[in-house]
Protein backbone atom coordinates (compact mmCIF):
# COMPACT_ATOMS: atom_id res chain seq x y z
CA UNK A 1 0.00 0.00 0.00
CA UNK A 2 2.82 2.39 0.83
CA UNK A 3 4.54 2.36 -2.64
CA UNK A 4 1.18 2.89 -4.36
CA UNK A 5 0.41 5.82 -2.08
CA UNK A 6 3.80 7.42 -2.87
CA UNK A 7 3.30 7.05 -6.64
CA UNK A 8 -0.16 8.59 -6.41
CA UNK A 9 1.19 11.61 -4.54
CA UNK A 10 4.08 12.03 -6.99
CA UNK A 11 1.72 11.88 -9.98
CA UNK A 12 -0.61 14.44 -8.45
CA UNK A 13 2.31 16.76 -7.74
CA UNK A 14 3.55 16.53 -11.34
CA UNK A 15 0.07 17.27 -12.65
CA UNK A 16 -0.21 20.37 -10.48
CA UNK A 17 3.21 21.56 -11.59
CA UNK A 18 2.27 21.10 -15.27
CA UNK A 19 -0.96 23.08 -14.83
CA UNK A 20 0.88 25.84 -13.01
CA UNK A 21 3.58 26.05 -15.68
CA UNK A 22 0.97 26.21 -18.45
CA UNK A 23 -0.99 28.99 -16.75
CA UNK A 24 2.23 30.89 -16.09
CA UNK A 25 3.25 30.61 -19.76
CA UNK A 26 -0.14 31.82 -20.93
CA UNK A 27 -0.06 34.74 -18.49
CA UNK A 28 3.40 35.75 -19.71
CA UNK A 29 2.55 35.47 -23.42
CA UNK A 30 3.86 38.60 -25.03
CA UNK A 31 1.74 40.96 -27.07
CA UNK A 32 2.18 44.24 -28.92
CA UNK A 33 3.74 47.08 -26.97
CA UNK A 34 3.03 50.35 -28.74
CA UNK A 35 5.78 52.92 -29.00
CA UNK A 36 5.48 55.33 -26.07
CA UNK A 37 5.26 55.24 -22.29
CA UNK A 38 3.15 52.54 -20.69
CA UNK A 39 -0.38 53.78 -20.12
CA UNK A 40 0.13 56.82 -22.34
CA UNK A 41 -0.15 55.18 -25.76
CA UNK A 42 -2.12 56.79 -28.57
CA UNK A 43 -5.84 56.08 -28.27
CA UNK A 44 -6.07 55.98 -32.06
CA UNK A 45 -3.36 53.33 -32.28
CA UNK A 46 -5.02 51.26 -29.56
CA UNK A 47 -8.32 51.39 -31.46
CA UNK A 48 -6.70 50.24 -34.72
CA UNK A 49 -4.85 47.49 -32.89
CA UNK A 50 -8.11 46.28 -31.37
CA UNK A 51 -9.56 45.90 -34.88
CA UNK A 52 -6.85 43.33 -35.64
CA UNK A 53 -7.65 41.17 -32.59
CA UNK A 54 -9.21 38.36 -34.72
CA UNK A 55 -5.73 37.80 -36.23
CA UNK A 56 -3.84 37.44 -32.95
CA UNK A 57 -3.94 33.63 -32.96
CA UNK A 58 -3.08 33.22 -36.63
CA UNK A 59 0.30 32.75 -38.28
CA UNK A 60 1.22 33.74 -41.84
CA UNK A 61 4.07 32.37 -43.94
CA UNK A 62 5.60 33.12 -47.33
CA UNK A 63 8.65 31.68 -49.09
CA UNK A 64 10.67 33.50 -51.75
CA UNK A 65 13.93 33.01 -53.64
CA UNK A 66 15.74 29.82 -54.61
CA UNK A 67 18.84 27.84 -53.72
CA UNK A 68 20.99 29.41 -51.03
CA UNK A 69 18.93 32.60 -51.33
CA UNK A 70 15.61 30.97 -50.42
CA UNK A 71 13.96 32.54 -47.38
CA UNK A 72 10.78 31.89 -45.47
CA UNK A 73 9.08 34.74 -43.64
CA UNK A 74 6.79 34.09 -40.67
CA UNK A 75 4.50 36.88 -39.48
CA UNK A 76 2.12 37.11 -36.54
CA UNK A 77 -0.03 39.98 -35.34
CA UNK A 78 0.85 40.88 -31.74
CA UNK A 79 2.11 37.39 -30.99
CA UNK A 80 5.59 35.87 -31.06
CA UNK A 81 6.78 34.22 -34.27
CA UNK A 82 9.76 31.93 -34.69
CA UNK A 83 11.27 30.38 -31.57
CA UNK A 84 8.84 32.19 -29.20
CA UNK A 85 11.65 33.48 -27.00
CA UNK A 86 12.97 36.54 -28.83
CA UNK A 87 9.81 38.67 -28.84
CA UNK A 88 9.83 38.60 -32.65
CA UNK A 89 6.68 39.45 -34.55
CA UNK A 90 8.22 38.79 -37.97
CA UNK A 91 11.21 36.54 -38.70
CA UNK A 92 13.25 35.53 -41.72
CA UNK A 93 14.50 31.92 -41.94
CA UNK A 94 17.25 30.93 -44.38
CA UNK A 95 16.04 27.62 -45.84
CA UNK A 96 19.56 26.46 -46.70
CA UNK A 97 21.04 26.64 -43.19
CA UNK A 98 18.03 27.29 -40.92
CA UNK A 99 19.39 30.60 -39.62
CA UNK A 100 16.65 32.75 -38.10
CA UNK A 101 16.81 36.53 -38.31
CA UNK A 102 14.41 38.77 -36.42
CA UNK A 103 13.04 41.41 -38.80
CA UNK A 104 10.91 43.17 -36.18
CA UNK A 105 9.77 42.76 -32.58
CA UNK A 106 6.32 43.23 -31.10
CA UNK A 107 7.63 45.24 -28.15
CA UNK A 108 8.27 48.15 -30.57
CA UNK A 109 5.00 48.36 -32.47
CA UNK A 110 3.65 51.32 -34.39
CA UNK A 111 0.30 51.20 -36.22
CA UNK A 112 -1.88 53.63 -38.15
CA UNK A 113 -4.57 53.43 -40.81
CA UNK A 114 -6.41 55.14 -43.66
CA UNK A 115 -9.79 54.67 -45.32
CA UNK A 116 -9.10 51.14 -46.59
CA UNK A 117 -5.68 50.15 -45.28
CA UNK A 118 -3.71 49.56 -42.07
CA UNK A 119 0.04 49.97 -41.70
CA UNK A 120 1.67 47.79 -39.01
CA UNK A 121 5.34 48.43 -38.18
CA UNK A 122 7.59 46.26 -36.02
CA UNK A 123 10.88 47.90 -35.06
CA UNK A 124 13.80 46.60 -32.99
CA UNK A 125 14.86 43.72 -35.25
CA UNK A 126 18.34 42.20 -35.43
CA UNK A 127 21.10 44.57 -36.51
CA UNK A 128 22.37 44.58 -40.09
CA UNK A 129 25.87 43.19 -40.58
CA UNK A 130 27.18 45.59 -43.22
CA UNK A 131 24.21 47.65 -44.41
CA UNK A 132 22.22 50.66 -43.19
CA UNK A 133 24.84 51.76 -40.69
CA UNK A 134 24.28 48.49 -38.80
CA UNK A 135 20.98 49.75 -37.47
CA UNK A 136 18.22 47.43 -36.29
CA UNK A 137 15.95 45.87 -38.88
CA UNK A 138 12.37 47.02 -39.27
CA UNK A 139 9.28 45.30 -40.75
CA UNK A 140 6.53 47.30 -42.46
CA UNK A 141 3.33 45.34 -43.19
CA UNK A 142 0.76 47.01 -45.45
CA UNK A 143 -2.68 45.45 -44.83
CA UNK A 144 -5.11 46.31 -47.64
CA UNK A 145 -8.89 46.03 -47.71
CA UNK A 146 -10.34 42.82 -49.14
CA UNK A 147 -13.91 42.17 -48.02
CA UNK A 148 -13.77 38.55 -49.18
CA UNK A 149 -11.18 37.25 -46.70
CA UNK A 150 -10.32 37.63 -43.03
CA UNK A 151 -6.61 37.52 -43.84
CA UNK A 152 -4.71 36.16 -46.84
CA UNK A 153 -1.99 36.77 -49.43
CA UNK A 154 0.87 37.61 -47.06
CA UNK A 155 3.89 38.30 -49.26
CA UNK A 156 7.23 40.15 -49.06
CA UNK A 157 7.43 43.05 -51.50
CA UNK A 158 10.96 44.41 -51.16
CA UNK A 159 13.85 45.17 -48.81
CA UNK A 160 15.15 48.72 -48.72
CA UNK A 161 18.74 48.53 -47.49
CA UNK A 162 20.57 50.86 -49.85
CA UNK A 163 20.38 53.80 -47.45
CA UNK A 164 22.52 54.86 -44.53
CA UNK A 165 19.56 54.62 -42.15
CA UNK A 166 15.80 54.06 -41.99
CA UNK A 167 15.99 50.78 -43.92
CA UNK A 168 13.02 48.42 -43.84
CA UNK A 169 11.44 45.22 -45.14
CA UNK A 170 8.09 45.82 -46.88
CA UNK A 171 5.30 43.23 -46.83
CA UNK A 172 1.68 43.21 -47.98
CA UNK A 173 -1.43 41.33 -46.92
CA UNK A 174 -5.20 41.39 -47.58
CA UNK A 175 -7.82 41.55 -44.84
CA UNK A 176 -11.44 42.57 -44.43
CA UNK A 177 -10.45 44.13 -41.09
CA UNK A 178 -8.77 46.97 -42.99
CA UNK A 179 -11.99 47.93 -44.80
CA UNK A 180 -14.03 50.98 -43.90
CA UNK A 181 -17.71 50.38 -43.04
CA UNK A 182 -19.91 50.23 -46.12
CA UNK A 183 -22.32 53.14 -46.51
CA UNK A 184 -25.85 52.89 -47.82
CA UNK A 185 -26.72 54.55 -51.15
CA UNK A 186 -29.86 56.07 -49.63
CA UNK A 187 -29.32 58.68 -46.96
CA UNK A 188 -31.52 58.96 -43.89
CA UNK A 189 -33.16 62.03 -45.41
CA UNK A 190 -34.05 60.10 -48.56
CA UNK A 191 -35.71 57.32 -46.59
CA UNK A 192 -37.66 59.78 -44.44
CA UNK A 193 -38.86 61.76 -47.46
CA UNK A 194 -39.99 58.65 -49.32
CA UNK A 195 -41.83 57.41 -46.21
CA UNK A 196 -43.56 60.78 -45.78
CA UNK A 197 -44.66 60.97 -49.41
CA UNK A 198 -46.00 57.41 -49.43
CA UNK A 199 -47.92 58.11 -46.21
CA UNK A 200 -49.46 61.28 -47.65
CA UNK A 201 -50.52 59.45 -50.79
CA UNK A 202 -52.14 56.74 -48.70
CA UNK A 203 -54.36 59.20 -46.78
CA UNK A 204 -55.14 61.80 -49.47
CA UNK A 205 -57.91 61.52 -52.05
CA UNK A 206 -56.58 60.14 -55.37
CA UNK A 207 -57.86 63.33 -57.03
CA UNK A 208 -55.50 65.32 -54.79
CA UNK A 209 -52.36 63.30 -55.40
CA UNK A 210 -51.49 61.83 -58.76
CA UNK A 211 -48.98 59.04 -58.34
CA UNK A 212 -46.75 60.21 -61.18
CA UNK A 213 -46.41 63.59 -59.43
CA UNK A 214 -45.26 61.92 -56.21
CA UNK A 215 -42.66 59.84 -58.03
CA UNK A 216 -41.37 62.94 -59.84
CA UNK A 217 -40.98 64.78 -56.54
CA UNK A 218 -39.15 61.87 -54.90
CA UNK A 219 -36.73 61.39 -57.78
CA UNK A 220 -36.14 65.13 -58.11
CA UNK A 221 -35.26 65.45 -54.44
CA UNK A 222 -32.83 62.54 -54.50
CA UNK A 223 -31.17 63.59 -57.71
CA UNK A 224 -30.53 67.23 -56.85
CA UNK A 225 -29.73 67.07 -53.15
CA UNK A 226 -26.17 68.24 -53.95
CA UNK A 227 -27.38 71.41 -55.70
CA UNK A 228 -28.02 73.59 -52.68
CA UNK A 229 -30.97 75.99 -52.67
CA UNK A 230 -32.77 74.34 -55.62
CA UNK A 231 -33.85 71.57 -53.24
CA UNK A 232 -36.20 73.89 -51.33
CA UNK A 233 -37.81 75.21 -54.48
CA UNK A 234 -38.61 71.81 -55.95
CA UNK A 235 -39.76 70.36 -52.63
CA UNK A 236 -42.10 73.35 -52.30
CA UNK A 237 -43.55 72.62 -55.74
CA UNK A 238 -44.01 68.98 -54.88
CA UNK A 239 -45.89 69.73 -51.67
CA UNK A 240 -48.03 72.24 -53.53
CA UNK A 241 -48.91 69.58 -56.08
CA UNK A 242 -49.88 67.22 -53.28
CA UNK A 243 -52.16 69.78 -51.66
CA UNK A 244 -53.86 71.08 -54.79
CA UNK A 245 -56.44 69.36 -56.98
CA UNK A 246 -54.86 68.10 -60.17
CA UNK A 247 -57.10 67.12 -63.06
CA UNK A 248 -56.62 63.66 -64.43
CA UNK A 249 -55.22 63.65 -67.95
CA UNK A 250 -57.59 62.53 -70.67
CA UNK A 251 -56.63 59.25 -72.26
CA UNK A 252 -57.63 58.54 -75.83
CA UNK A 253 -56.78 54.84 -75.59
CA UNK A 254 -56.30 52.39 -72.67
CA UNK A 255 -52.82 51.38 -71.62
CA UNK A 256 -51.22 49.00 -69.14
CA UNK A 257 -50.97 51.50 -66.27
CA UNK A 258 -54.61 52.47 -66.50
CA UNK A 259 -55.60 48.88 -65.80
CA UNK A 260 -53.73 48.82 -62.48
CA UNK A 261 -55.45 49.37 -59.18
CA UNK A 262 -54.39 52.42 -57.10
CA UNK A 263 -52.48 50.20 -54.65
CA UNK A 264 -50.62 48.39 -57.46
CA UNK A 265 -49.86 51.70 -59.13
CA UNK A 266 -48.48 53.10 -55.85
CA UNK A 267 -46.29 50.04 -55.27
CA UNK A 268 -44.88 50.16 -58.80
CA UNK A 269 -44.02 53.85 -58.71
CA UNK A 270 -42.45 53.78 -55.25
CA UNK A 271 -40.27 50.84 -56.30
CA UNK A 272 -39.12 52.77 -59.38
CA UNK A 273 -38.44 55.84 -57.25
CA UNK A 274 -36.30 53.88 -54.79
CA UNK A 275 -34.28 52.29 -57.58
CA UNK A 276 -33.71 55.59 -59.37
CA UNK A 277 -32.81 57.49 -56.20
CA UNK A 278 -30.27 54.88 -55.08
CA UNK A 279 -28.54 54.85 -58.47
CA UNK A 280 -28.32 58.63 -58.74
CA UNK A 281 -27.00 59.44 -55.26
Amino acid sequence: MFPFHSCWRAGLLLLLLAITARESWQAEEKTCDLVGEKGRESERELAVLKRLAPLFNKSFESTVGQGSEMYMYIFRVCREAGNHSSGAGLVQINKSNGKETVVGRINETHIFNGSNWIMLIYKGGDEYDNHCGREQRRAVVMISCNRHTLADNFNPVSEERGKVQDCFYLFEMDSSLACSPEVSHLSVGSVLLITMVVTLCAVLNPEMCLLHTVVWGTISWGRIQKKGMIIYYQCECTLYALASPVPKPKRTQPDFLSSLSPVSHLTLNVALALQFASSSL
